[in-house]
């Protein structure tokens, strides 16, 4: 994917402040989908030196969050550099960033989501907004591309709860941003929380043997 520039000026709409983002929203534009990832990095952001903490596989080196956090910083920022109104301007944007930016095994992760998330709403033929349903089967496609970011994935790790959480097909119809996020956020938490048991090493529970969960699978 190419960054795209703006043709147009973006207009300046009323952008709902992050605690209300979710409360009425109906459809997603490029002010909508830029919010969400500046929430969400600010979240990753604040859980980095955690994540950092329970990194265990696959090498306990301790910089999982901060490679996702470099992952996002610079493409966030960007897209307020740079705003549109278009949710495919703005998902393109931030997805040929990422590729830039993504670095370690957890950036590397993190960058093939949005790409493929980029990819699926220009498949999608929506350029300037998407419904709460277009959205979340986006969502649902780049779930199942999440196996292919590294050659050879693992169950209990960071692509497995990806993909998994992001099967939103049987969750939905949505008619509220808020439902897609909290429908989500259940299956991300449910999943995340099978991790130790699931993620096996040389026959060895490793995860279960340190006490933490995933750290990319908890960082996603």
């Amino acid at each position: 994917l190419k960054r795209q520039s703006n043709n147009r000026p973006a207009t300046l709409k009323s952008i709902p402040r992050l605690a209300d983002l979710s409360t009425d929203i109906t459809s997603i534009d490029g002010w909508v989908l830029t919010q969400l990832f500046l929430s969400g990095f600010a979240k990753l952001a604040k859980q980095t030196g955690e994540l950092n903490k329970i990194n265990v596989f696959p090498i306990a080196d301790g910089d999982t969050g901060a490679n996702m956090k470099v992952c996002l910083k610079l493409p966030v920022r960007n897209l307020l550099l740079s705003p549109s109104d278009s949710v495919l301007t703005v998902a393109s944007n931030l997805a040929a960033d990422v590729l830039l930016n993504g670095q370690g095994n957890s950036g590397t992760i993190l960058s093939h989501f949005f790409v493929s998330f980029a990819e699926e709403i220009k498949a999608s033929g929506q350029t300037e907004t998407l419904t709460i349903d277009e959205l979340a089967d986006c969502i649902t496609k780049t779930g199942a591309k999440m196996m292919d970011a590294v050659p050879d994935p693992v169950e209990g790790t960071m692509v497995s709860v990806a993909r998994d959480c992001c099967n939103l097909s049987g969750e939905g119809p949505f008619t509220h941003l808020k439902d897609l996020l909290n429908a989500w956020t259940a299956k991300a938490k449910n999943e995340l929380a099978k991790t130790p048991d699931e993620l096996m090493v040389n026959g060895v529970k490793v995860l279960e043997k340190a006490g933490v969960v995933d750290s990319g699978a908890q960082g996603f």
